[in-house]
């Protein structure tokens, strides 16, 4: 991979390709993920190419030639599985495939949601449109129809071992394609919600979360009806298709519904790891921490696929970011200020000190309310100086000579003025302070004020770090190793895409048809040995790339947990308020954000366990090894929903520790600026304590729109 804008550029072509494609090849041409994505969410029409039809007809005329011949074949003239020494009349053909199909049809659980199940058909039309399946090209016209049409079938989610493909899924599909009542498809319309048992999100199965409006991520059975052929002519125009000898067998026998899982999630996770390295770039600015961990030369002498780009997009995403440049802490002023509000309060109403001392001569309550007075207007200069800091910081650039126009950003030679001028600027406030405590040595403070000594040394202790001596060396790993960890990730999915890829464009079922050259020597001895058995529908390669996409989804959520942790504990945010919100104990503002985003992390972990180490016989023992290939997907589909809700939280968290640090006023990175915009417009600040779920899913929203990821055109 590119580690420069030109890998970026590739992205956003890949993103708008799925986005703007309207028709879609089948049958020649390699196949990508942004295909699979045009067509099952975006609604991009399918076309078998001409040559792939001429490809289908050669394979055709071979399983007409034997079954003409009643040659004894595996899956054109036999049983399947453990009865293919059953020999099947010429006469029966036609009832041995529909036979299949009906047997077949014997998936459970909810019901998978449409732009999956417009996947499956696309994945299926395509692998049998290579010509090797031995089936009539109205297959894939009729698979196609249904695409355009937006017929929906009604596909469980859960049967398959994965192993001889995904039979039941795949039958399914093929009693709608076949125009049989056992079949459904969807009465049309927004689903209307989710019964107990059978709802569709079960596992974190949800579709058409970017996609075109329309597409129906949570349906209930009742929701279909029967798929007759005259309601299948009515309603879409599409004539039912008769089965023919091999083509039920053709239909079921491949890995397409793993694969359909597949290819939306790696796409969505693929957004996932691009929305997580967006929001390490903004917590790393709310955190207010160090860029070095992001110099590409680090990177450069480690040269192991992902990091670079990792490193890149982050360092990139934080470009002329004025909060980490600002050598001036403004949550410490802050909680300075809130210091000074609690030793004010525990001095008591003004004059109340006098009132409640008959024989006071004018020393001790006039002192407190002189205490009180200075400390009032030691409190407003730091709001000052917190509300203006563009001009504070400025003003101190011209103090010490240095350069405005080159910003804050100035050399380590340089910064040490800088430092001095900014503490000039805090001087006045400084031997107020101290003025202010020394009158509370010795003093005798009215009852109940003693107190106030304490938080008016805090305030002072909050001002001195307020313009740190030096800044900080290095970041804890959340932050510093993020490139390594994050890199990792983008290195596994890239392999996933190639393997996915790969099957996407590959002939699943079984036997395959290599037709004889020339076409004209159709001998049946000839289209004999042309009928080869294999078990290419066997899902192993996928099953353990989608084990592998939902082990390194784990890491994305387990390491943008830790910087939501970082920046809600007030013992580690570098100055930020504890838990992100003034007068923490009175309100716990992002305390429980932080419980949920843990909790999710632990049950991403649980699901990490691979499905592809797992094998069950069946078939009579025929099928002796199988892959869970299918129960891969919907781990990893369950993991990528988890997640995404762990990104979005710190998001949220990362904009409200921005906010903290100046921002909009004091700007943010070249990408980090344009996602704080997004998120401040969706999600107010958190003045009060409030329901933070509802700002959660608002801010989850963003993420499965793609509209964070869209942020990153600023940087191309």
């Amino acid at each position: 991979m590119a580690t420069s804008s030109t890998w970026l550029t590739e992205l956003l072509a890949e993103r708008e390709r799925a986005r703007t494609t309207t028709e879609v090849v089948i049958g020649s041409g390699e196949l990508r993920v942004a295909d699979v994505v045009a067509v099952a969410r975006f609604g991009a029409r399918v076309r078998l190419d001409d040559a792939a039809r001429s490809r289908m007809e050669r394979s055709r005329a071979v399983v007409e030639r034997l079954i003409d011949a009643n040659a004894k074949v595996y899956g054109l003239t036999t049983g399947f599985g453990p009865k293919r020494d059953v020999l099947i009349g010429a006469d029966e053909v036609e009832a041995l495939q529909r036979n299949l199909v009906r047997s077949h049809a014997c998936g459970t659980g909810p019901v998978l949601p449409e732009d999956v199940v417009r996947a499956m058909m696309f994945l299926r039309a395509a692998t049998i449109a290579r010509g090797f399946s031995g089936v009539r090209p109205v297959l894939v016209e009729r698979l196609a129809a249904m695409l355009d049409a937006s017929v929906y079938p009604l596909v469980p989610s859960r049967g398959s071992v994965g192993a001889s493909g995904d039979l039941a899924q795949l039958s399914h599909l093929a009693l709608v394609l076949m125009g049989e009542a056992e079949g459904r498809v969807h009465r049309g319309g927004a689903a209307t919600g989710t019964e107990d048992g059978d709802a569709a999100d079960v596992d974190g199965i949800e579709g058409g979360r970017r996609a075109r409006p329309g597409l129906i991520s949570a349906a209930r059975p009742s929701e279909f009806e029967p798929s007759t052929p005259a309601s299948l002519v009515d309603r879409f125009g599409i004539e039912p298709v008769t089965l023919l000898a091999k083509e039920g067998l053709a239909l079921i026998n491949g890995t397409q519904g793993m694969a359909a899982i597949g290819a939306l999630v790696l796409w969505d996770a693929l957004e996932t790891l691009v929305a997580s390295e967006l929001g390490c770039a903004l917590s790393l600015e709310g955190q207010k921490g160090v860029r070095d961990a992001f110099d590409p030369r680090i990177h450069a002498v480690r040269p192991v696929p992902g990091q670079a780009e990792s490193a890149w997009l982050i360092r990139a995403a934080i470009d002329g970011s004025e909060v980490l440049s600002m050598p001036l802490s403004l949550p410490r002023l802050d909680r300075a200020v809130r210091e000074l509000e609690d030793a004010i309060e525990h001095l008591g109403r003004p004059g109340a000190a006098a009132a409640d001392d008959d024989d006071d001569d004018g020393g001790g309550p006039a002192l407190v309310d002189d205490l009180r007075a200075r400390l009032e207007r030691t409190a407003g200069a730091l709001r000052a100086i917190r509300a203006t800091p563009r001009k504070i910081l400025d003003d101190a650039m011209a103090s010490a000579g240095l350069d405005v126009a080159d910003g804050w950003a100035t050399s380590r030679a340089a910064r040490p003025k800088l430092l001095r001028a900014l503490d000039a600027t805090l001087a006045g406030p400084k031997r107020e302070l101290l003025g202010c405590y020394q009158m509370t040595l010795g003093s005798a403070l009215p009852a109940g004020s003693e107190r106030a000594r304490e938080f008016i040394a805090a305030a002072i202790g909050e001002v001195e770090l307020a313009v740190p001596e030096s800044p900080p060396v290095q970041d804890d790993y959340s932050y510093r190793c993020a490139p390594q960890v994050l890199g990792a990730v983008r290195a596994n999915l890239d392999h996933a895409r190639r393997v996915l890829e790969a099957e996407f464009g590959a002939v699943t079922d079984n036997p395959l048809v290599f037709p004889p050259d020339p076409p004209a020597e159709l001998t049946v001895e000839a289209c004999r040995d042309a009928v080869v058995s294999g078990g290419n529908f066997h899902g192993e390669p996928l099953a353990f790339v989608l084990d592998l996409i939902a082990i390194v989804l784990v890491e994305v959520a387990s390491i943008s947990e830790r910087r939501i942790a970082h920046l809600t504990d007030g013992r580690a945010s570098n100055g930020l308020p504890s838990l992100l919100v003034e007068r923490a104990g009175l309100r716990s503002g992002f305390l429980i954000p932080q419980y949920t985003a843990a909790a999710l992390v632990s049950e991403a972990k649980t699901r990490a366990h691979p499905a592809s180490v797992d094998s069950i016989p069946t078939g009579e023992g025929t099928e002796d090894h199988v892959s869970m290939g299918l129960a891969a997907a919907h781990k990893a589909r369950a993991v990528l929903d988890l997640a995404e809700r762990v990104v979005a939280i710190e998001l949220l968290t990362g904009v409200a520790a921005a906010r903290f640090r100046g921002a909009p006023e004091v700007k943010l990175g070249r990408a980090t600026m344009p996602l704080f915009e997004l998120l401040d417009a969706n999600v107010p600040p958190l003045d009060e304590d409030r329901a933070l779920g509802f700002d959660m899913d608002r801010v989850l929203g963003l993420v499965r729109s793609g509209a964070v990821v869209d942020v990153l055109a600023t940087l191309v």
